[in-house]
This record gives structure tokens, sequence and C-alpha cells, in this order.
């Protein structure tokens, strides 16, 4: 029996950004098991309300359902128990959903006026309410009453990591046979063509060491202290090292230069400004590692590409990305979050780097089930033995 699946997400698809990866990673996916019923639901415009479409070079090949964003109406929730978060809904999309009878409503990622109206969508529909949250332990929002509420109101929830899942069942009182452990995946035809390519970095270093970071230029991303870490790599450990930052622009990005300049590396880094999916393969192939510094991330996408591409990532010790090291057994956790940690472990790769820094068959076997592929095909077992139990 074919299962009905509405993906619900406030976000568009910009070239570079986790959420909107993981939402075309699972609709690419299960719109191949479950064609043609499987339809994202998603915003007109992404962040800046102007009504301005960022385009991108994913390849869509299931269909998108765009809406217009309305101020959401105050006390919106309140009748099903949650805050009035205020900001944003998205217009006529509980009538939408209702009317399409969906079996499963998958929403991603943040706890908002969004993930409250996926929620009573569900609820009128009658279809189940799959979450897959961006739960940022740190921050108040995502651990507050109401989103603790919406954890254990889902009919099943998608933990990022063991520690999010631990979390769930102790804090939120999730049951775990809710839980299912998933994070983030990649295409595997994608990235295996880039480490077919980059093959020869094993035994050849540039000279500069390339350094590469990708992710939106944002304060939690610390990106300031990628370029302290430059300048101690270059100066204190005397090697000629240049960075790459490939993401979003923010408005950051004049405050980073000015600070590169008052170090006088500014010569030493390069912005590459909303790149394409295709550019960003080509940085990937063309750097000796990968450093991540970010204080709140949600998936840690850009650190699994970075193992998917056979690039050696090197990163702070912060929830989901440095798991992903752990369990990879590729990659290199810095002892604290600091600039001169970071650049001492970029010190210590660097004097192997032509010899230690291969991917093993372990790394092989783990990656073999990080790709999108395989996390739908467990999710979608996962949901649907659920339906069927019901039914």
């Amino acid at each position: 029996m074919p299962v009905n699946i509405n993906l619900f997400s406030p976000w568009t698809f910009p070239s570079v950004g986790g959420t909107q990866k993981l939402v075309h990673g699972l609709a690419h996916e299960l719109y191949k098991l479950e064609k043609p019923n499987v339809e994202v639901i998603t915003a007109l415009y992404p962040h800046d309300m102007d009504g301005i479409v960022i385009q991108s070079d994913l390849q869509f090949n299931y269909p998108i359902k765009r809406m217009p964003l309305v101020k959401a109406p105050i006390g919106f929730g309140k009748d099903y128990g949650f805050s009035d978060f205020g900001g944003y809904i998205l217009k006529d999309a509980i009538s939408y959903i209702d009317n399409k009878q969906p079996d499963f409503i998958i929403y991603t990622p943040h706890i908002n006026s969004f993930a409250i109206q996926a929620y009573i969508a569900a609820k009128l529909s009658g279809a189940k309410f799959v979450y897959w949250p961006a739960i940022h332990l740190d921050r108040e929002i995502d651990c507050s009453r109401s989103a603790i509420k919406l954890y254990y109101a889902a009919d099943f929830i998608i933990a990022n990591s063991y520690r999010e899942s631990e979390w769930l069942i102790k804090e939120a009182r999730v049951p775990e046979s809710r839980i299912l452990i998933l994070g983030c995946g990649f295409f595997k035809d994608q990235f295996s063509e880039v480490l077919k390519l980059r093959k020869y970095r094993y035994f050849e270093v540039s000279n500069p060491l390339k350094l590469l970071t990708v992710g939106q230029i944002r304060q939690h991303k610390a990106l300031n202290e990628q370029i302290k870490a430059l300048e101690i790599i270059n100066n204190n450990y005397k090697i000629p090292a240049e960075l790459t930052v490939a993401g979003a622009s923010f408005s950051g990005t004049n405050r980073l230069t000015e600070y590169a300049k008052k170090l006088k590396m500014i010569d030493k880094i390069e912005f590459k400004l909303n790149c394409s999916e295709k550019d960003l393969l080509t940085y990937y192939l063309d750097s000796d590692l990968f450093i991540f510094t970010s204080r709140s991330e949600s998936f840690g996408i850009a650190v699994l590409e970075a193992i998917a591409s056979g690039v050696f990532p090197i990163v702070y010790p912060h929830q989901v990305y440095s798991e992903l090291i752990m369990e990879s057994g590729f990659g290199l956790v810095a002892q604290e979050d600091s600039p001169s940690s970071l650049a001492n472990s970029v010190s210590i790769v660097y004097e192997y780097l032509n010899e230690s820094v291969r991917r093993t068959s372990l790394t092989e076997e783990w990656l073999s089930k990080k790709t999108w592929e395989s996390i739908v095909l467990r999710l979608f077992h996962k949901i649907k033995v659920g339906l069927d139990t019901d039914g």
C-alpha cells in the first residue's frame, strides 16, 4: 500500500546549508521509494523575507509546494498546549495538508511556530508526526517546556547523535522505542568521484598547506578563531598555510576581513561565498585539511562531507560533529575549543599528513551506513512498521 509523506520545512534551498541538504536528501530518496506520494512543503523564500528565492544547482526529482509566509496569529498553538511563539507560519498549509490526507508529516528543523503548525496539521489530518529536530543543548528555546512537550508528542523523533538520544530519553521522557538515531547523510555518487580524484593528496601535501572550512558566516561558527589559529600555524609553527572559507554570505564577512587584516592574514584567506554544490566539491578536492569550529551545530553535515571526500577533518570538541569523528575513526578532535588548540592539532597532523590520514576499512563501513539511501531505508522501515502496527 502506498505511503503518502509530506516533508514540512520553512527553508528553501540555498547552495550551502545543513537543513536544506537534510530536506533534499530525505525527499530525493523517499521519492524514489514512494513516487509520486512524497511532496516538500516549504516557504516561497528563505531568510530575508523579501520574496527572493536563492537559486541552487541541487537536482529536484520531487514536487515542491511553495507557500507565502504570514504572521502567526496571537496565541497560535495554545489550543494544543504550546506557548505562543509568534513569528511566521506558512499560509494555508494546514488546510492544504488536511486535503492531502498524508500518512506521515516529517518536520525539520527548529522548535518554533512552523514546528507547531506541522504538528497541528498532523493532528487534524490524522497523520503521524515525525520530528527531526535541531537540538542545541546549550540553547534555552530548544530545551524549553514547549520544546520538550513537542519532542514527547511526536510519534517518532530522529536524533542526530547518541548524546541527543540520551537527553531525549532522560529530559523529555521520550520512549526509546520512538527514537531513531540517524544523523545527516551524503550522496555516495557525488562524493565517490571526489575521493578518486583527490587520492594523490595522500602522498603530496600542498605548499602552502590548504585548509578548508564550510558553513554560513555567523558568529557561532567561530571563524575568527580559525583566523587566529591560521596566524599561529604560520607564525609560531612556521607552517605556510592558507584558509578557504566556503559558504553562505552574511554580514559578518566584513568583520572577519578586518580581523584578518589586523592579524596580517588577509592575503592567506579566500572567501568563496554563495558557492554551488559543484563548486563545493571542487574545494573539497583541492584541500589538504578540513577545520570546523562551530559552537552550536544542528547536524554537522559539513564534517560528514569532508570525511566522505577523504579530507582529514580537525574539529572543536562539540556535540554532533565530534561524534562523527569518533564514530568514523577519521579525523581529530582538538583538546579544547581554542585557536591555540586548533593550531596545535593542525601541526600534529601536518607532520604525518603523507602517511597517516588514509581512511580505513572501518571508516568505509561506517560511511556505507551514512548515505542518504541507507538512512532513508532505515527511516522508512521504522515509520512503515509503525503504520502497519496501527493498521
